[in-house]
């Protein structure tokens, strides 16, 4: 089965990149009570990277598993990922970082020496190491420790059995857990560390393990076990998001990546374990998720370059006084920013993501 093409998976990355896309685009320029209330929603969109970290790790997972035993299994590996991730991610920093570096050099307070980080996939250790980068691409650190892992992780899957794999991911998210604690325990500088968002990748790892390994008799269990957890963590979940919205409290920050790969993860095993009848089924294959889900590599890069432009040319001020409402004129905005992302996205998609995907051929597993 491939796991790439279930429309729920894809439904699933629709639902992450939305989600990243309405916390950092919707505005936090409100006055009243309803937008403070929808700007307090929005916050859980940052929660979208922890999905797709949990999908990364899953998805690449199980293909590590399958392809294991095969010939050229690293070469393979390694061709196949560089031909999805690096040349959209060097298109765009090109274009978004050096470009504007050399064009307007007087606008530009940061070395270009230091986009050298964001090139080599390492600015979630530049930003730890308070090295300053581009703004247009501090959201880069999920693709740097992303790659990261997956230069290391697949001589982990090739060497180890199952049961050690199970043991090592689960060894994985309890030393985060425990860094996390250390960290606030010491009151140690803790912007964008590693061990702070990435429960998702060894989360998901867990769960591709567990899942190809499964019975087939299990898989309804897995459908109700997934549900329960579903239910069990959002009952948690949101009460204390809109109860500690906007700060910063050592609970939330302690819990918040165990829970969120948790939920995540329970998502993600109720999507492949429930028949295409569902409802849930089909809302995640519904066209728009999936067409959303098809572009979002697109969408996740493009985006942060497309606010600053659009907000020069209509800003979100503007529309919220034409509207006469600031949550009517923030999701007009917010709409006319996704809209060009979009466009952009698809663009890359035809004539930058395409052609390289098609040399995939050329490396295939089989």
């Amino acid at each position: 089965m491939n796991l790439e093409r279930i429309p729920a998976l894809d439904g699933l990355r629709g639902i992450a990149v939305l989600a990243v896309l309405f916390v950092h685009l919707y505005s936090t320029q409100t006055t009243s009570m309803t937008g403070e209330l929808v700007l307090r929603i929005a916050q859980f969109g940052g929660n979208g990277v922890d999905l797709f970290l949990v999908l990364s790790g899953f998805l690449i997972t199980t293909i590590l598993l399958n392809g294991r035993h095969k010939p050229q299994y690293f070469r393979n590996f390694y061709a196949r990922r560089m031909l999805r991730i690096f040349p959209l991610a060097y298109f765009y920093l090109v274009l978004a970082v050096v470009v504007p570096a050399i064009c307007f050099p007087s606008t530009n307070t940061i070395p270009l020496i230091n986009s050298l980080w964001l090139f080599a996939f390492a600015s979630n250790i530049a930003a730890y190491l308070h090295i300053p980068i581009q703004w247009t691409a501090n959201h880069f650190w999920s693709l740097a420790f992303e790659e990261q892992f997956y230069a290391i992780w697949p001589w982990v899957v090739r060497w180890c059995s199952v049961k050690a794999l199970t043991l090592i991911t689960i060894f994985m998210l309890i030393i985060l857990f425990v860094c996390r604690l250390l960290v606030i325990s010491l009151n140690w500088d803790h912007q964008f560390p590693f061990y702070m968002r990435c429960d998702g990748i060894p989360m998901g790892a867990l769960l591709a393990v567990i899942y190809k390994h499964r019975q087939s008799a299990e898989t309804a269990r897995l459908s109700k076990a997934s549900l329960f957890g579903i239910i069990l963590l959002l009952a948690g979940l949101v009460p204390l998001g809109l109860a500690f919205h906007g700060r910063q409290h050592q609970l939330i920050e302690l819990i918040h990546g165990t829970v969120s790969a948790a939920l995540f993860g329970m998502m993600l095993l109720f999507a492949l374990s429930t028949p295409p009848s569902n409802l849930i089924q089909k809302v995640l294959g519904s066209s728009f998720l999936r067409t959303f889900g098809k572009y979002s590599y697109g969408l996740y890069v493009f985006h942060p370059a497309v606010a600053g432009p659009l907000e020069s040319f209509c800003s979100v001020t503007t529309l919220q006084n034409l509207f006469h409402s600031d949550v009517v004129g923030s999701f007009v905005w917010m709409l006319g920013a996704i809209l060009i992302s979009f466009s952009l996205a698809l663009l890359s998609w035809n004539f930058i993501e395409t052609p390289f995907l098609k040399m995939k051929k050329h490396f295939d597993y089989s």
